[in-house]
């Protein structure tokens, strides 16, 4: 068991940056053939998803939270897709997609345009911080959120408090991202 965790650490290590991600093949090129039927894919998953988060919010706030990042991730990479021909499969994509926002959001001209959108929905959203133009901070948070909810963590559980942890990661990090990514698309 000790040598799994150490080599899964290892290629951890290893895919950190945009350029291993692309080597190791999980970042790709999109080829031009396969565009359209993957761009519609990502499309209805991020909307189902987002939807399903809403639908079962109540009834079932744990599965709400885990619909909310993957509205988020599947927008990301369609995103990726439409904007920079970009596509991200096979192991390790939801860190390959962090590290591909990453790469791409550093463009000046999309920073303006995210600092705009930020100051926009900070008139609608509690928690959006305009000064902070860096995006992918909801991503990860959207991530973290939907593994501590997923996976078993040792904490107690409190179905009042994921309820309201649910409500929060839908209107609070969710609901703006989707929002802002959707401008960017445009």
């Amino acid at each position: 068991i000790k040598y799994l965790k150490i080599s899964v650490k290892m290629r951890d290590t290893e895919l950190k940056t945009y350029e291993n991600f692309k080597n190791a093949g999980i970042i790709e090129i999109l080829n031009p053939a396969e565009k359209g039927r993957y761009v519609a894919f990502l499309r209805k998953s991020y909307e189902n998803d987002i939807e399903h988060c809403k639908f079962i919010l109540f009834k079932f706030p744990r599965w709400s939270i885990i619909s909310a990042y993957y509205a988020m991730h599947n927008i990301s990479k369609l995103f990726l897709a439409e904007k920079y021909n970009i596509k991200i499969s096979k192991k390790g994509v939801h860190r390959a997609t962090i590290v591909a926002m990453g790469s791409v959001i550093n463009e000046d001209a999309l920073k303006t345009k995210i600092i705009r959108l930020l100051q926009e929905a900070d008139k609608i959203y509690e928690f959006v911080n305009p000064r902070d133009w860096n995006i992918i901070k909801y991503l990860v948070k959207g991530r973290k959120e939907r593994e501590k909810t997923q996976y078993y963590t040792g904490s107690a559980f409190n179905e009042q408090l994921l309820l309201k942890n649910a409500h929060e990661i839908l209107n609070e990090i969710a609901k703006p991202y989707l929002k802002i990514i959707k401008e960017l698309m445009k």
